[in-house]
């Protein structure tokens, strides 16, 4: 299987990773690779440097694209193959297409990047006001200016500017996902961590008992 975890930032993918990758491994006896944006380490530097500069979202986007491409032909794929196991994805392909749409790439062009790309069986997409999002990270001023989303000038304050960036991006997120039938929005707002946990394995679970998985 592969499962993609989606979210604005501050949503509590990460938590939720770490928790499914424990219950692969020690309930289900099942081999967990976890695997994350942006992350292939030859090409991390690279991205990372060209966030800082303007007028480069073009190149950004194709980046994006190339890391992700990269991943999923070196490590995705073979460990599939090899394994049968599962796959934890924090972020897809769809935070290639949010953020490219944000910064007026066409969604045509963006797609044709990830044409190639693996379709997840399960999606699943944390969801969160993104005020309270903003409170859960003290320390979201230090964050790149890409990831604030200064480079779109939302508004003069770093904080207001990316208020602004995340509701954004959940408008486009919820609109994505909206129309796929192996997408499932998880309320963050009225869930404990244990309670959208068991929600994930539950959603999981049903999927995998209809047959709906890849073997």
């Amino acid at each position: 299987m592969i499962i993609a975890f989606e979210g604005i930032h501050g949503c509590g993918k990460s938590t939720q990773i770490k928790k499914m990758e424990e219950w692969f491994i020690n309930h289900l006896k099942i081999e967990v690779m976890i695997t994350k944006w942006n992350s292939y380490p030859e090409l991390t530097p690279f991205i990372d440097g060209i966030k800082f500069e303007k007028g480069l979202d073009i190149s950004c986007s194709l980046a994006h694209a190339l890391d992700f491409s990269v991943r999923q032909e070196k490590y995705i794929i073979p460990f599939i193959r090899e394994t049968n196991g599962v796959v934890l994805s924090d972020r897809y392909v769809y935070t290639g297409l949010v953020r490219d749409k944000l910064r007026g790439i066409s969604e045509e062009f963006s797609s044709n990047l990830y044409s190639n790309s693996l379709e997840p069986d399960i999606i699943l997409y944390f969801d969160i006001d993104p005020l309270i999002a903003i409170s859960r990270m003290v320390h979201h001023r230090k964050r790149t200016p890409y990831i604030l989303g200064l480079d779109l000038n939302l508004a003069s304050d770093i904080t207001e500017n990316f208020l602004h960036y995340l509701i954004l991006q959940r408008e486009i997120y919820l609109n994505i996902f909206s129309t796929k039938p192996n997408a499932f929005v998880l309320d963050v707002n009225s869930s404990s961590i244990e309670e959208l946990f068991k929600k994930a394995v539950d959603l999981i679970s049903s999927f995998k008992q209809e047959g709906n998985y890849k073997k």
